[in-house]
């Protein structure tokens, strides 16, 4: 969801002014051209933008192996650390697989091999398009090559795909969603709303969406795997993201049976991954009990790194 990417805060303040001024444009020219427009915000809905790396992540590449597997005609590059079962991470619009590069030394230290990898059209994967589709095609072609994981660990639109893998068919023993939209469709809405483009024009780019993968925009849904599908799940969200709501994970726990939901302050959208405290939490899922076991209070729906949970805003404890 290019817009999404380029709208960090939710502000159109953050946007490029030449492409503020086309959607100004676009929403003028949509009263009388309707069609046109819809294929131009289809188009443009697909477009990735790539940033700079941060040196913490040049450091976590050079820990790992290089891996690369072929999906949709293009060679996928990767990052693998450990061995033993593997774990695979899956990162979000316009991200990269290095991210989540916080995760790998601990869960390779449980004795995992955790992947990580660029998806079409991210990071120094080749192309500047994408789509959840396409993430999906990736995450299968990683499964297919590495056999399927014991875990899944994805951000943001990433954990879409993931939920979109499911339906099809991939297999895994347990799932962690960090900052995860419960339904990645209704952003389409959002962000064209945002722009001043009329609900026709986000209808019509839905449809075209739809007609040129052969999928439904329900397929993306998280909600609706949830019951199906069974899996212990770890939800990981921070009460200041401003790109995905809380709500959307307190929504998501409610919809997925046997899923628990670990709450932040203070981290953001994107920061939340590198989180001392979140890297714990997560390791510790993934590791502490038998798959379909569960550690601590069942009945525990909140989950703090310890009694309490950091507010990294104000540097005090809050009560979780």
């Amino acid at each position: 969801m290019a817009f999404q990417s380029m709208n960090r805060k939710s502000t159109i303040g953050r946007i490029n002014p030449g492409l503020r001024m086309a959607m100004g444009a676009m929403g003028a020219l949509s009263r009388v051209a309707p069609g046109f427009v819809s294929r131009w915000y289809a188009d443009r809905f697909l477009t990735t933008t790539r940033h700079r790396v941060p040196l913490r992540e040049t450091e976590w590449a050079l820990g790992a192996d290089r891996v690369s597997v072929r999906s949709g005609g293009k060679e996928l590059p990767g990052w693998s650390w450990g061995e033993g079962p593997a774990i695979l991470m899956t990162h979000g619009w316009s991200g990269r697989g290095l991210q989540l590069g916080a995760f790998a030394a601990p869960l390779a230290a449980q004795g995992y091999r955790v992947i990580t990898f660029d998806a079409p059209g991210h990071g120094t994967s080749p192309g500047k398009r994408s789509s959840v589709v396409e993430f999906a095609d990736a995450i299968e072609a990683y499964a297919r090559e590495f056999g399927n994981p014991d875990a899944v660990i994805a951000h943001s639109l990433g954990t879409a795909a993931v939920s979109l893998a499911l339906r099809r068919g991939l297999e895994a023993k347990r799932l962690v969603y960090i900052a995860a939209p419960e339904d990645a469709g209704v952003y389409i809405h959002r962000i064209a709303d945002r722009f001043g483009l009329p609900p026709v024009v986000a209808d019509r780019a839905m449809e075209l969406i739809e007609r040129r993968f052969r999928i439904s925009w329900s397929d993306f849904d998280s909600r609706s795997v949830g019951g199906s599908a069974g899996l212990p799940m770890l939800l990981v969200h921070d009460r200041d993201d401003h790109e995905v709501e809380i709500d959307q994970a307190r929504s998501l726990r409610q919809a997925w049976s046997g899923a628990r939901l670990h709450e932040t302050s203070g981290l953001g959208h994107r920061r939340i991954l590198r989180d001392p405290g979140v890297v714990e939490a997560v390791s510790s899922f993934i590791g502490a009990s038998p798959v379909g076991g569960r550690s601590g209070n069942e009945n525990e729906s909140v989950i703090p790194t310890g009694p309490e949970i950091v507010d990294k805003r104000e540097g005090v404890l809050q009560r979780a």
